[in-house]
């Protein structure tokens, strides 16, 4: 074996694991990237949206408006699912949750007979419930981009 093998070895693992340790990047930056790549922010926007078609229109109706804002809120909350995992083990949990509540109030309201129906009060308990996972989220993002 040549004198300068165990050299060359401890360069490679050095440079190989320093090449590790910066592909990852910090936890802000691995969050930020994320959300850039998967348009999280435009997807929030499309959701909240989505969200506030439909309480104007269970306030002012018709039936077929809040159906179809209900149906944009479910194809809406599908591509967002589709943007997961993300960098961060919670916020992926929070994310999913809010995501799957909002898919599922989407279905709910979608096959509701009337503005007054149990589905539409099932939708306003999930919707409410995604909310909450939402906020969630955000708090979590928060302590992210602070660390």
């Amino acid at each position: 074996m040549p004198r300068d093998a165990p050299a060359v070895a401890v360069a490679l693992v050095v440079v190989v694991t320093a090449a590790c340790s910066t592909a990852g990047g910090s936890a802000p930056g691995q969050l930020r990237s994320w959300q850039s790549g998967a348009n999280y922010g435009q997807g929030q926007q499309l959701l909240a949206s989505d969200l506030g078609d439909i309480a104007t229109g269970l306030r002012s109706g018709p039936l077929a408006a809040v159906k179809t804002a209900c149906d944009g809120l479910g194809v809406d909350a599908a591509n967002a699912y589709g943007q997961l995992p993300t960098p961060d083990h919670s916020l992926t949990e929070r994310l999913n949750s809010e995501y799957i509540d909002f898919e599922n109030a989407a279905q709910a309201c979608s096959t509701a007979p009337s503005l007054h129906s149990k589905a539409i009060r099932r939708y306003i308990s999930l919707a409410t419930r995604g909310q909450d996972e939402l906020a969630a989220a955000k708090r979590r993002i928060a302590e992210i981009l602070k660390s």
